[in-house]
């Protein structure tokens, strides 16, 4: 995957520091991601004296997962949104359990879902952390890609009404809006009718297939810079291939993690606004 606009300016983060709150092995990936971006991260296994530690390290970011050994992360961030000297430091929380609604109500800043991908933490980090970013647009920014995207519309094209129950379910679940399709002519017509932020696309469909519906798409100045993400049936060798030679920007075989896909897709939709956000420049 190629890097981000983000990480092009990664320079900015160069001596931010960051406290990580997690015990997990997850936590020294984190470590290794935030090295990337020249962001100092101090690792605390534990949240009971997490306040202390916030006050005394100072730090741009705090990165938090829910499940903690002593205490639950929702205390921690409870008392962390309730301090006067920590309530303003940007809270980005990691956890294996979706509950975005709970987070943005206790006042976290961000939420990822492990297992995390680099470039999503990396982009999050960037905007939750940078002072090139204003807080009031940091905090709309952060908000949009970490709890939903509610205005987002995906277009999901899957013919297969089980597949397509749990996928739209879940989607809707996470706050985005949903168009499904059965066909890959369908999908073209859709996409053309209400051009959708990101398309979810089987490739094993009647009619025209997944693979024929991405390279027209890929083609067509209307539709050839959104995201789709290839769905097949079975793994099979050299589909991944296929479908990236397609133009697919990203690939999942069936059963699909749902949480994954969900992660992939906040990835490529922060990148894809990004982009834009570059060209305009």
């Amino acid at each position: 995957m190629a890097p981000s606009a983000v990480l092009h300016a990664a320079g900015t983060l160069v001596g931010r520091r960051t406290l990580v709150i997690d015990n997990s092995p997850t936590a020294n990936q984190i470590g290794r991601y935030l090295h990337e971006l020249g962001v100092e991260s101090v690792i605390h296994p534990c949240g009971a004296d997490a306040l202390d530690q916030v006050l005394a390290l100072r730090p741009d970011l705090i990165i938090l997962d829910i499940q903690l050994p002593d205490i639950s992360g929702w205390e921690v961030l409870a008392r962390l949104k309730a301090e006067p000297r920590t309530c303003k430091v940007p809270v980005l929380i990691v956890s294996v359990e979706d509950d975005r609604p709970r987070a943005a109500t206790l006042g976290a800043d961000g939420y990822l879902l492990k297992p995390l991908m680099r470039q999503g933490l990396q982009d999050a980090v960037y905007m939750l952390a940078s002072g090139a970013i204003g807080s009031a647009d940091r905090a709309e920014q952060a908000g949009a890609l970490q709890f939903g995207h509610p205005s987002s519309l995906i277009l999901l094209a899957e013919d297969n009404e089980h597949n397509t129950a749990a996928l739209s379910s879940y989607l809707q679940a996470t706050g985005y809006r949903v168009q499904v399709v059965r066909s890959g002519t369908e999908a073209l017509a859709h996409a053309h009718d209400d051009p959708p932020a990101l398309i979810v696309m089987d490739i094993q469909m009647p009619g025209m297939d997944g693979l024929e519906a991405i390279r027209r798409m890929r083609i067509d100045g209307a539709l050839s810079a959104i995201p789709i993400i290839a769905l097949t049936a079975l793994a099979m060798t050299g589909d991944r291939a296929r479908c990236l030679a397609a133009g697919a920007s990203d690939y999942f075989s069936k059963p699909v993690s749902l949480k994954g896909l969900v992660s992939a897709i906040e990835t490529h939709l922060h990148n894809s606004h990004m982009l834009s956000e570059t060209a305009n420049e």
